[in-house]
């Protein structure tokens, strides 16, 4: 079955806000126009930001690697699910999903969602205000999720992880380790030579990590 793709990835970019939080920005490609997505998420629709919590990075080195393979992985991800899709009884579409902080009350929440909403279409100094109030609540955090369904079932993949586990060695064992490591960079995915991906190597990990993805859905 074809993949419901709602948008494809042009370009994704990491930076660092500090506090242990990554923002990535990611050109897409919808309705055959491009629309550019940054941290203006609340000005207008055609503006949004992926905002999460980022794995520790050792050191500069490290983060500078990671943020090398990021988008390619993320694109190989994309590539090879639409390859299993093709050959698959599943149906995928792509959902973005906002994830709040643990224990984020609701009325919380909903303020949140109500001063966004004013901020829309505020003018220049009530929406310096209403930007000063948000940065002291709670933000949720937008995800990635690849939605599978089968007759009735409904399985769903965090994108974000899947790009972890290609981008780093190890990562699900860090993950189900209780003490917050550094994440190790899968440095045999970078050309030594050139200081470039290697295509190759990034398409066949991906390959093999989408496929083990699919080879774990239940058989009906």
């Amino acid at each position: 079955m074809q993949a419901r793709c709602k948008r494809s990835l042009d370009r994704l970019t990491l930076r660092d806000r500090g506090q242990g939080i990554v923002w990535i920005t990611v050109v897409i490609e919808s309705s055959g126009e491009k629309e550019h997505w940054s941290d203006r998420c609340f000005t207008t629709s055609k503006f949004k930001i992926f905002i999460f919590m980022k794995p520790h990075f050792r050191d500069q080195v490290a983060w500078a690697q990671a943020e090398l393979l990021m988008q390619p992985a993320f694109i190989r991800l994309l590539d090879n699910i639409r390859k299993q899709l093709d050959q698959s009884d599943w149906k995928g579409s792509y959902q973005d999903v906002q994830v709040w902080p643990e224990n984020t009350p609701e009325p919380l929440k909903a303020e949140v969602a109500q001063l966004q909403a004013e901020l829309a279409t505020a003018e220049p100094e009530k929406a310096s205000e209403i930007e000063q109030t948000l940065a002291q609540l709670p933000t949720p955090f937008p995800g990635y999720l690849l939605c599978l369904e089968k007759q009735g079932q409904q399985m769903q993949v965090d994108l974000w992880e899947l790009c972890y586990q290609v981008c780093f060695r190890n990562y699900k064992l860090l993950q189900d380790s209780s003490d917050q490591q550094p994440v190790e960079i899968d440095t045999s995915l970078i050309d030594d030579e050139m200081g470039e991906v290697d295509w190759n190597r990034l398409d066949d990990k991906a390959r093999q990590i989408i496929e083990q993805v699919f080879a774990d859905l239940p058989p009906r």
